[in-house]
């Protein structure tokens, strides 16, 4: 690559912070009859209304309730008519720099040092215009940005290809059963509890250890899949206690009980753990019912509504286990269910094979934007 300077960021764009103007719901509500321009919060784009601000192509960089690591997405580029809140600063390029180019620096830089605050993180300003980019010629900017854009879209479009799968699976669902929350097959609604065992994992909090047994909780619950790598490792006493009353075996499903509610996973491994807080639905002598039904449902809005109607707590949502012993689910003929459930696997394995297909996109993502800011690939 031609030669870099490294430069601080208020030396090669101009910041349109005092531009900014923050709308709180009810004034926003009053400008938006016909929604014409995003209004701008920290991270994106959250309602639209009919005045903005700005008017051009502009960098906004998260403020405050961002995410400022390593390959986290903290920037975004817009271009037109807009209005953009205090959660954002605002920067315009200038002929030393292009929006885009910076754009992929910041979200791939570990700009944690640069934050302050702890509960509410927040990139001042004058932190901002201290962070050292490295920037080489415009012309390989534009170049690098080319080449970096295309690698993106790639991903983007693996994600949206999974995304279409899984829309793929609620469009059989309905097709099979009709929309659940109309129930137009007049299925029995059978409590849950009726039909399998449900439990829950410990809510006690125990001891971590460096060698154990993985203690999956909520977090660790997330695409279908169980993220063992992220878990903490308990002791085998404490495991043994746990699994007395809530040992998970293949095939059961499990559910987050509390904050994010939802997200079912089909344990598909053997591997022994134990469970916090999180739901624990067993199949052992379930014979009116199939696991792959109960997931779906799980994850179509008739369980979100149900889960709205009857949603306890205050700033953190949980749903106590008698209530999802009392979830109704309409009933389908088992031999129905288990139709559904070997078209959902033929789409479950072209999902596993997109999953691998993207895991590969994004590690040759990072390989490129290490290589780009290190200066190790060759632009002219």
């Amino acid at each position: 690559m031609s030669a870099v300077e490294h430069v601080r960021i208020r030396d090669v764009t101009i910041n349109l912070d005092h531009l900014r103007r923050p709308l709180n719901k009810t004034e926003r509500r009053r400008i938006s009859r016909d929604r014409l321009y995003p209004y701008i919060g920290a991270n994106r784009i959250i309602g639209y209304i009919d005045d903005y601000l700005f008017d051009g192509k502009i960098l906004c960089v998260a403020e405050d309730g961002g995410s400022w690591g390593a390959w986290q997405r903290c920037a975004f580029v817009y271009e037109g008519k807009c209005w953009v809140s205090n959660h954002a600063h605002v920067l315009q390029e200038t002929e030393r720099v292009r929006l885009d180019y910076l754009k992929h620096y910041l979200n791939y830089a570990d700009l944690s040092g640069f934050i302050t605050g702890t509960t509410r993180g927040k990139l001042t300003k004058a932190a901002l215009d201290q962070i050292v980019v490295p920037l080489p010629a415009v012309s390989v900017q534009e170049k690098l940005v080319r080449l970096l854009d295309t690698a993106e879209a790639l991903v983007a479009k693996r994600q949206q290809a999974l995304a279409k799968l899984d829309e793929l699976v609620e469009a059989f669902f309905i097709e099979r059963f009709g929309d659940p929350v109309d129930n137009p097959r007049r299925y029995v609604l059978v409590p849950l509890g009726e039909i399998c065992d449900v439990r829950d994992g410990t809510h006690e909090s125990p001891a971590y250890v460096s060698a154990g047994y993985p203690l999956i909780t909520s977090r660790h619950l997330a695409n279908g899949t169980i993220d063992f790598d992220a878990a903490k490792l308990i002791a085998e006493a404490d495991f043994q206690a746990i699994n007395k009353r809530s040992k998970v075996d293949k095939g059961d499903i499990l559910l987050p009980m509390i904050g994010t509610i939802g997200r079912p996973v089909i344990v598909d491994t053997e591997r022994p753990f134990a469970i916090k807080n999180v739901a624990l639905i067993k199949f052992a002598g379930a014979d009116r019912v199939s696991n792959v039904y109960l997931k779906t449902l799980l994850d179509s809005p008739y369980f979100a509504e149900w889960m709205h109607a009857t949603k306890r707590g205050g700033t953190q949502r949980f749903i106590g286990l008698g209530d999802l012993r009392s979830f109704p689910v309409p009933l389908p003929p088992l031999s129905e269910q288990q139709a559904f459930a070997r078209t959902y696997e033929q789409i479950q394995h072209q999902k596993q094979l997109m999953h691998r297909q993207l895991a590969r996109l994004e590690e040759n993502l990072r390989g490129l934007l290490q290589r780009v800011f290190a200066g190790e690939l060759t632009i002219r």
